[in-house]
């Protein structure tokens, strides 16, 4: 009987490979259709000539007053782009993701599913394109 030796995994850092491919492809993993970029809810303020004020301390008051407003305007919140969070997507599919953890993605899987959104799978294409195989182990850690 031999007595069990420590071994250790090999990994990729997933925060390493997402900044690689943000930064090569000029995405970003987090808010993919541009969602918060776009200032749709401060644009559509100053539309209305509404001031717009931000969601914390003494504004936040009429801050939901207004974001109340937008969510409900025909031209508001229905009419923003998407949020599209690839991590989130990664977390809603990947059993045991919890910090400083191995979680194995699926990418092949993924890329074959027709019930993964089209976003997803460009954001997969480009992984696969930089780490290929059909499942990447990985480190989380945040």
């Amino acid at each position: 009987m031999k007595k069990p030796t420590p071994k250790t995994q090999r990994a990729l850092v997933y925060s390493e490979i997402i900044d690689y491919i943000e930064k090569k492809y000029k995405i970003k993993t987090r808010d993919y259709a541009g969602t918060f970029a776009s200032n749709h809810f401060e644009k559509w303020c100053e539309k209305y000539g509404y001031k717009y004020v931000p969601a914390f301390g003494d504004t936040l008051k009429e801050h939901t007053r207004l974001y109340a407003k937008y969510r409900v305007a025909k031209d508001g919140d229905c009419m923003a782009p998407p949020y599209q969070d690839f991590w989130h997507f990664v977390i809603d599919n990947v059993d045991g993701v919890s910090n400083d953890t191995y979680i194995d993605l699926p990418i092949q899987m993924w890329l074959d599913d027709e019930g993964v959104p089209s976003w997803v799978k460009e954001i997969l294409r480009y992984i696969n394109k930089e780490f290929p195989g059909d499942t990447l182990h990985v480190w989380s850690s945040w």
